[in-house]
């Protein structure tokens, strides 16, 4: 009745393992070293307190307040980072989808060799963005 069940805890420190980073980890930089300081988030702010709403609702006639400062020409395509000229206002279902169809997606473009590969629709299948309907 007082017998506890055995616990099973490997011992690493004598084994010698090691905690190695893979590949994509290894790659991916924290927000800060990709230019998302302390600045960015100044000027973030100021920028969402002078544009409050989502242009492109605000083009579709609703007012929703917006939550995330988009940059028009993606950084990776020569965009300046804090410049109000290359940013805009936009609520996360925008910016979501403006990342899906005009930046490759949320995984980005695959390149082989020179060429970008961009997922295709299939007509008739999936009835999301990008898809074609009869």
């Amino acid at each position: 009745m007082g017998d506890k069940p055995r616990i099973y805890r490997p011992n690493h420190a004598s084994s010698g393992a090691t905690r190695t980073l893979q590949p994509k980890q290894a790659q991916k930089l924290s927000p800060a070293k990709q230019g998302y300081d302390r600045h960015w988030r100044r000027f973030r702010l100021a920028y969402l307190n002078e544009n409050p709403l989502c242009v492109r609702c605000m083009e579709g006639g609703r007012v929703v307040p917006a939550t995330i400062v988009d940059h028009i020409i993606p950084l990776s395509q020569g965009g300046a980072h804090k410049d109000e000229a290359n940013s805009q206002s936009l609520c996360k279902y925008h910016h979501d989808l403006k990342t899906a169809t005009e930046d490759g997606g949320f995984g980005k473009l695959r390149k082989i060799g020179t060429v970008d590969i961009r997922p295709i629709a299939v007509e008739g299948v999936g009835g999301g963005v990008g898809s074609v309907e009869r």
